[in-house]
């Protein structure tokens, strides 16, 4: 567990992020691509109109992904900016929840090093730099694996959490739910001990996953659209 902060603990802390952030600014903003990839077209192509069937975007669709990044398009007016934004966001998002994670897990000195090594990892840099969806792996798998935690070590209203988090994350990148519903499934009911809770939490889950597949359908037209466009992409990428 974390222990309380003293004054001398949040100045050390505040030097840290000052760093850090420095840091993550200075090997990002420099190296940031000028250019929009293909997969970046596609989501470009997005704001304006979304239908995962023309590729816009490429399959499965990303909807809160879409959404998030239709808010921040009517700040910025320009994909390209939009999408700078949206990657320095999300990884610097990244940052702070690695130090939340390691540092409930360990201490903070593991949540100053999680942080410090995800900030130089050459995965997470390069992703960061190529555009804006990917980042989002990091974010809402560090956030899944926060609230499993805290669930594993008895707080049970963290399955209801974690819910939230692998559910809005699917919205975003729907691959999550297969690489982490099993770990919420069981730090869930380890933290528990009771399948009421967890068919409540999965109820929960259920119904954020609703919502952007509902997205998903309306802009499909029809579910034999959905079906095929989605079948499709399974198929082919795994």
């Amino acid at each position: 567990m974390m222990m309380a902060t003293t004054m001398e603990d949040r100045k050390d802390q505040m030097v840290f992020w000052i760093v850090v952030f420095a840091l993550f600014l200075l090997t990002r903003i420099p190296a940031m691509a000028s250019y929009l990839s293909i997969d970046n077209v596609n989501l470009a192509f997005s704001l304006e109109k979304f239908d995962p069937r023309i590729h816009q975007p490429q399959p499965p669709g990303y909807p809160f992904f879409v959404f998030f990044a239709r808010m921040v398009n009517i700040i910025f007016r320009d994909a390209g900016r939009t999408f700078f934004v949206i990657s320095l966001l999300v990884s610097a998002a990244s940052l702070s929840a690695a130090y939340a994670l390691a540092g409930r897990m360990f201490s903070r000195w593991a949540g100053a090093a999680a942080t410090l090594l995800l900030l130089v990892n050459p995965v997470f840099w390069h992703s960061s730099l190529d555009g804006p969806l990917r980042p989002n792996l990091a974010l809402f798998s560090l956030l899944t694996a926060y609230c499993c935690w805290r669930c594993w070590n008895g707080e049970k209203s963290f399955a209801f959490r974690g819910a939230l988090a692998l559910g809005v994350g699917s919205g975003f990148r729907p691959d999550l739910l297969a690489f982490l519903l099993p770990l919420w499934f069981l730090s869930s009911w380890a933290g528990t001990k009771s399948w009421r809770s967890v068919l409540q939490a999965s109820v929960l889950l259920v119904a954020v996953i609703c919502v952007w597949a509902g997205a998903l359908l309306i802009a499909m037209g029809v579910v034999e659209n959905f079906r095929t466009v989605m079948l499709g992409y399974a198929v082919e990428q795994s």
